[in-house]
């Protein structure tokens, strides 16, 4: 199973809206087949490994770390039919599947059809690898991932309106393999102004042909001078309901995404249903404290810089929260001399 979640990780970013699996088969105690779901639409982990096999796949055990599938309003085959055709003996899955299409029916097909099925073996390891999924097929609305870069004294900039770069390159590199796993980067249009980001995935061994949505609450005219405009502008979702309608046109002739909202928790609602299934969050104060207010985030990283900026912006201010919180699982990082200290707000399980 360890096997399975080390292959399933090579897909991170890549499969969205689907899980990450990763699937091994054994016979005589010798691994004979690997595989991976690799990009949406391709094959399944169940079905790769299985293409992959080097010997007769008759008495075999197969290890996933999620439910096989058994439904077929999706691009690939069951692979619960698959399995049973090949007349593999064994199946061995960390987590239950709570898409409600699969939901245990698959280890219910396995099993009428005289197949072993041993369930929940590494159940808590798989579980944290497909947070994500299990967040958005359940709750149908995004994981929120809050990220920022702060100096010791809890500082986003040195000045107001001014753009700092806290962070080091090493933490940089952190940060860019983090938005390689989201669907898209949300920041605020003061921190677009200010910063003028391009919000794009550079990666140092890997090319990347991944262009995440690009999210921006708020509107102002000077967008349209900022590279989230110029760039990729289909890939950009405004949220705001302060558009005039000369911008507005502009906007969606340049085929910019509109949500006409304000209030957060429907604004993620119409984010997903744009098919946006992740967020990482890279606002300014004020929308990093509405998502902390609202308890609207999943997960969240800082990364810690050994500077003091007196007379910077606070990431968040006293006035910002109306009561305490408590982030789990934490786990710290040493990134030259930045510290990154992330955790989790809720954890979702499988089926």
């Amino acid at each position: 199973m360890n096997v399975c979640l080390e292959l399933a990780n090579l897909a991170k970013g890549k499969v969205s809206p689907n899980p990450l699996v990763g699937s091994v088969i054994v016979k005589n105690k010798k691994i004979i087949g690997k595989g991976y779901h690799k990009k949406s639409g391709t094959a399944h982990a169940e079905l790769d490994a299985i293409n992959n096999s080097t010997e007769d796949l008759e008495g075999a055990t197969l290890y996933c770390n999620l439910e096989p599938c058994c439904h077929t309003n999706k691009l690939t085959p069951p692979c619960t039919k698959i399995i049973i055709e090949k007349k593999i003996k064994r199946v061995v899955v960390g987590n239950l599947d709570p898409n409600p299409y699969v939901s245990g029916n698959g280890v219910k097909i396995l099993r009428d059809n005289g197949i072993e099925v041993i369930i929940n073996v590494l159940k808590v390891k798989c579980e944290k690898l497909n947070q994500i999924f299990f967040k958005h097929i359940s709750l149908e609305i995004p994981y929120i991932h809050l990220k920022a870069a702060i100096s010791l004294d809890g500082k986003i900039t040195k000045n107001i309106n001014t753009s700092t770069r806290i962070s080091n390159d090493l933490s940089n590199i952190e940060v860019h393999e983090l938005r390689n796993e989201y669907d898209s980067i949300l920041i605020g249009i003061n921190t677009a102004i200010i910063d003028n980001p391009s919000l794009t995935i550079r990666l140092r061994d890997e090319k990347i042909n991944k262009i995440p949505y690009k999210i921006v609450l708020g509107f102002k005219k000077e967008l349209f001078t900022l590279k989230l405009f110029k760039n990729n502008p289909e890939k950009l979702v405004i949220v705001s309901d302060k558009i005039d309608e000369s911008s507005q046109k502009l906007l969606c002739t340049s085929k910019v995404l509109i949500i006409n909202e304000v209030d957060l928790k429907i604004v993620l609602k119409e984010i997903y249903k744009l098919k946006i299934c992740s967020i990482l969050v890279e606002g300014g104060s004020k929308v990093f404290s509405s998502f902390l207010e609202l308890d609207l985030f999943d997960k969240i990283s800082t990364y810690t810089a050994p500077v003091f900026y007196p007379n910077g912006v606070n990431l968040i201010s006293n006035k910002n929260l109306s009561k305490n919180l408590e982030i789990h699982e934490p786990n710290i990082k040493i990134l030259g001399n930045n510290i990154l200290t992330e955790g989790v707000n809720r954890v979702y399980r499988a089926g």
